[in-house]
Formats: C-alpha cells, structure tokens, sequence
C-alpha cells in the first residue's frame, strides 16, 4: 500500500473514532440516560458530522507533529513494533486532550483525556498494519539476507 493511501486512512480511522468518543463524552456530561433513548440517539447522528470536523481539527496535526516524526525516528533506530505504534498513539491522543482540558479544569482533564486513549491508538495501529509493518518486514530480510 501506498504511504499516502495508509495515512489517509489511519486518519480517517482517528477521525472516526474521535468522533464517536467526543460523542460519548457529551452523552456523559450532559446526564445521558443508560440504556440512551431514542432520541439521544438521533441527537448524535445530527452531531457526527460536526463532531467528526471537530475531530479532524485535532488528529491530523497530532498526525503531522507527533506521527510523522516518530516514524522517522523508530524508522532510523529499527525499533519499529506493533506495540510502540499503539502506546505512542494512546499517549498523544491522552496528551493532547490533556492540554486542552487543563486550561478550564486541572481536576477532570485527567479523566476527560481518557477518552483520547482510543482514537490515537485507532490512528496509529491502521497506520502500523496498513503500511509501516511491511517496511519493517522488507528491512529485516534485506539484512538477513546480507550477512554472511
């Protein structure tokens, strides 16, 4: 798969998920009931378009600040692994909501952070399994085959 093609859809896979969890921490903050009516329901289908602006706003440049380089550098350093691209990705969708929500209240950034656990893995393994685990792949048999 073409590099660009894969970054278009960890991409779309963030925004996806960004979405969905932005969604989620509306439903919570505003008293959602448990299971949701209907309609809460059609109050977030209304929503998804907005929110998913919303969510494109914040994971593509995370994508293009934290991602980009991070590949270059476990590229460089050959320690490229499923694993490293979802930790890394976790870690920057919490850290990026964390800074966001620190400026209005210190106390629940760190909860409300959470919930940019799973749209920054969701961004960063797409990208990993599409794309940077065959290049990983390739290297490790090109140097296998090298030595004597």
């Amino acid at each position: 798969m073409r590099p660009l093609t894969a970054f278009a859809l960890a991409l779309s896979c963030g925004v996806i998920t960004g979405a969905l969890s932005a969604g989620v921490g509306f439903f919570i903050l505003m008293g959602g009931t448990s299971p949701p009516a209907a309609s809460d329901l059609q109050m977030f289908a209304l929503m998804f378009p907005m929110l998913s602006a919303i969510a494109l706003l914040f994971v593509l440049p995370t994508m293009l600040v934290v991602g980009v380089p991070l590949t270059v550098f476990l590229d460089e350093t050959g320690r490229e692994s499923f694993g490293r691209y979802a930790t890394a990705g976790a870690l920057a969708g919490y850290a990026v909501l964390f800074m966001v929500f620190y400026s209005s209240d210190a106390t629940k950034a760190y909860i409300t952070a959470l919930l940019g656990l799973v749209p920054g893995a969701s961004t960063s393994l797409p990208w990993w399994f599409l794309f940077r685990r065959h290049v990983a792949l390739e290297r490790a048999q090109r140097s296998s085959t090298s030595r004597p």
